[in-house]
């Protein structure tokens, strides 16, 4: 009998705690808004919120002030928990280390000084095309220096932005700063095709020798044919 009691106590006791564990809640850092990749997050992007403590992720973070000043390596939704891994936290939030989640050694961080309006209008994580204009005799001209380039942060002047900072390739780099003060920017939607931005001159031999390999193995077919048919 008294076994029995001792038993249910402790049966009790442990269902107890098990259902104050299940109802507890824990205060996270959530995102406000989206907040787009490679963007250094301000405590204006970040909110505190209770959730019930069994539904919370093992990284979560749970102060705004560990999370502010870092940047984000992947795109974050609304209302989503901020973890360890959205975050370049190793290099302590510097470009540097933003750069080298591209793992692409050549992509270089590079300012582009520019006037344009449209400035306003640019946000990290956005893409845009770079052209150069020149003007000529009978008008102006226009040749496309870069496309898709992905901006990673915005210049501020004391009067607004100033200028946007760019990831780069070092062979982009060479053939924009002849020609900077003459660089014309235009925005390039989401849902645009990315895949040939941003790739540096090693991915461009690559593809070069691939497109070359596949023209030389047309023209032996076609000798081959030709020797065949005499």
């Amino acid at each position: 009998m008294v076994c029995g009691v001792i038993l249910a106590v402790v049966i009790g006791f442990i269902a107890n705690n098990t259902v104050s564990q299940a109802m507890s809640e824990k205060t996270i850092v959530v995102a406000k808004d989206n907040i787009e990749p490679f963007t250094q997050v301000t405590p204006d992007n970040l909110t505190e919120v209770n959730r019930p403590a069994a539904g919370v992720p093992e990284n979560a973070a749970t102060s705004i002030q560990a999370v502010a000043g870092n940047f984000t390596t992947t795109t974050i939704i609304q209302g989503n928990a901020i973890q360890k891994e959205h975050l370049a936290l190793e290099g302590n939030g510097d470009l540097s280390t933003v750069l080298t989640n591209f793992n692409q050694p050549n992509i270089r961080a590079f300012a582009l000084p520019t006037q344009n309006p449209m400035i306003q209008d640019i946000f990290p994580g956005n893409r845009v095309d770079l052209h150069a204009v020149f003007e000529e005799n009978d008008g102006q001209s226009s040749v496309l220096i870069a496309d898709s380039v992905l901006v990673l942060g915005i210049a501020e002047g004391s009067d607004g932005p100033v200028g946007l900072t760019l990831a780069l390739s070092q062979k982009q780099i060479e053939d924009i700063t002849p020609v900077m003060n003459n660089i014309q920017i235009s925005l390039v939607p989401h849902n645009a095709d990315t895949s040939k931005g941003n790739t540096t001159d090693d991915d461009e031999q690559a593809e070069n020798e691939t497109e070359g390999g596949d023209d030389t193995g047309d023209d032996n077919s076609d000798e081959n044919e030709e020797s065949n048919g005499d």
